[in-house]
């Protein structure tokens, strides 16, 4: 078993699967869902209104990456999931980088769901 970890984010590959994990229990990541929350009343973010974000960002900023992607959300954790080839962890690996990204600058997340909060699917 192969593991990239950075801070909150992993990238797990296995023989089937390449996963990523995204602990969404972390303090910083608890903040960041506080302030989303602020922004968005159906913001509380769980594992599923992770997925809900994570997926509508997707759709507008890298597309591509939703090809072969499964997620499997819990309250406490976003996992999303491609068969274990090489295209797929390229795949992995630029969406665990842009979960950081989102994680990371979250003045520019929180404008994102001001604007877009509306349209997406909560939980």
């Amino acid at each position: 078993m192969q593991e990239n970890t950075n801070e909150f984010v992993r990238v797990i590959g296995s023989d089937e699967y390449i996963v990523v994990s995204f602990d969404i229990e972390s303090k910083e990541i608890m903040e960041l869902g506080n302030r989303l929350n602020e922004v968005e009343e159906q913001a509380y973010m769980n594992g599923y209104n992770w997925d809900a974000l994570i997926g509508y960002y997707l759709n507008i900023n890298a597309p591509e990456l939703l090809y072969g992607l499964e997620s499997d959300p819990e309250a406490g954790m976003y996992t999303g999931y491609y068969d274990n080839t090489d295209e797929n962890m390229t795949k992995a690996e630029k969406l665990a980088e842009c979960i950081r990204k989102m994680a990371n600058d979250t003045d520019k997340l929180c404008e994102f769901v001001k604007d877009h909060g509306a349209d997406i699917s909560w939980d």
